[in-house]
Parts: structure tokens; C-alpha cells; sequence
């Protein structure tokens, strides 16, 4: 292009000209996207704040199950939740009992011994896991005792700020079993060998955390599910469309 070409085109108002991006609006534009990030993060801390206000209240105010089920299932990790279940058994409240999560080193004679008025109860009734080592694996204990027992509702037996994220295991696993909460809470007035308190401020916490990190394991593997499901069912109907090919 020759320099009269070139002048021609430049005095054109209709040329067509790419802007340039200049120091100022390149700060502009990282102002901008730092106030959405800002923004976006403060949208989360107040969801996340929100959700343990939730989390705090509902938990908080679980209280003891008053229904009869065919099974019950305590998860260990805290005071009293092997004491209530075998109460609940010693009264009915349901045929068998499962605890799960128990030291490898505690047998059933020491449980017996460390609980004297129920000591026949472990004889017939009582069976303990010693396999499942956090609540992802109580559910799935529960779930092989479960369907070897064939019960059809299990009173659940955990503290009140561990309930929330133990039913959400359970039911993922358990989709057609009912399943009856039953908060193990703290009250001065109960009458009980193993004293139950006020769960301090960090343990409610990080139980908060604990469940928003089980929801989101149970969601991804629910996607995964439905994603193999979805990949199966083309095949499906192409062997029903060919089924000799």
C-alpha cells in the first residue's frame, strides 16, 4: 500500500479502525472484575453463614424419637448414643440393634460389663461393627445389616449436631427404609451415667462443615450415577432395536 492509498484511508470517517486498549480502561476493566469477585465472595460467606444459622437452630432443637421401628442402629463417636439405643431396645422400640463404628479393641464383654442393666440384651439381640471407621461407612454397615435383617425402619441413635449429616448418608443408602431420628441431646436433668453437654463452638462448626462436605460428596456421586445411567441407556436401546448385531 503506497502512502496516497494509505493517507486515503485514514481520512476516511467510514475505515474501520480496532481500538486500542489503553492503560486506563485496561484498570478499569480489572476494577470491574475485582468488584464482582468481591461481590460473589461476599455472596458466598453470606450463603455459608445463612446455612449454619439453619444448621445451628434445626440441630440444635432434634430431640429423642418416640416411634417403635423393626431395627435400631447407634452411631458411635459420643456420650450416651450406645445407652440410648440399648434403652430404646430394652423397651420395645424395636427387634435388634446394631452398633456401628465400635474400637476394634472393645469386645462385647466390656460393652456388657460397661453396661450391667442390659447385659442380656447383647446376648440376643445386639450386634456390633467394627469396620466402619467415619459416618459414610456407618451407613454402609447399616445398610448390610439392613438387608440381611430385612427391616423395613430404623431409629437412628446419634447426637443432635451429627443427626443431620448421618441422615443423609443413611438416606442416600437406604432410599426405601424409614428412618426415625433420634437426637441424643444434652439435658441436666438426664438421668444417665455418661453425662451429655453444650457442644462447644468449634465441634458445631466443624460438624456444619462436615455436612456441607457430605452433601456435596453425596451430589457428585448421584451425577456420577445418573452420567453412567445416561451412557447406558442409548446402548440399551440400540441392543433392543438390533439384538442380534
Amino acid at each position: 500500500m503506497d502512502i496516497v492509498s494509505l493517507n486515503s484511508n485514514l481520512a476516511d470517517p467510514n475505515a474501520k479502525l480496532v481500538p486500542s486498549l489503553t492503560a486506563a480502561s485496561a484498570l478499569a476493566l480489572a476494577a470491574r472484575i475485582a468488584r464482582l469477585l468481591m461481590l460473589a465472595g461476599f455472596g458466598v460467606v453470606l450463603a455459608f453463614l445463612a446455612g449454619f444459622v439453619w444448621f445451628a437452630v434445626t440441630a440444635g432443637e432434634s430431640e429423642p424419637s418416640t416411634e417403635t421401628a423393626d431395627g435400631i442402629v447407634a452411631l458411635t463417636g459420643g456420650p450416651a448414643r450406645i445407652e440410648d439405643a440399648l434403652e430404646l431396645l430394652a423397651r420395645g422400640r424395636g427387634r435388634w440393634a446394631l452398633i456401628t463404628g465400635v474400637n476394634p479393641a472393645t469386645s462385647k464383654g466390656e460393652l456388657t460389663r460397661m453396661n450391667p442393666a442390659h447385659a442380656q440384651l447383647f446376648d440376643c439381640c445386639v450386634e456390633l461393627d467394627k469396620l466402619a471407621i467415619n459416618t459414610h461407612g456407618n451407613a454402609v454397615k447399616t445398610r448390610d445389616w439392613v438387608e440381611a435383617r430385612r427391616l423395613k425402619s430404623v431409629i437412628v441413635v446419634t447426637s443432635n449436631w451429627h443427626m443431620p449429616r448421618a441422615m443423609l448418608e443413611l438416606q442416600r443408602i437406604l432410599p426405601g427404609v424409614k428412618l426415625i431420628p433420634h437426637a441424643v441431646t444434652a439435658d441436666p436433668d438426664r438421668a444417665s451415667r455418661v453425662p451429655v453437654q453444650e457442644p462447644s463452638f468449634r465441634i458445631i462448626a466443624s460438624e456444619y462443615v462436615k455436612y456441607l462436605l457430605a452433601m456435596a460428596h453425596v451430589r457428585l456421586e448421584d451425577g456420577v450415577a445418573r452420567d453412567e445411567m445416561s451412557a447406558r441407556l442409548p446402548a440399551a436401546r440400540r441392543d433392543r432395536i438390533h439384538p442380534g448385531a
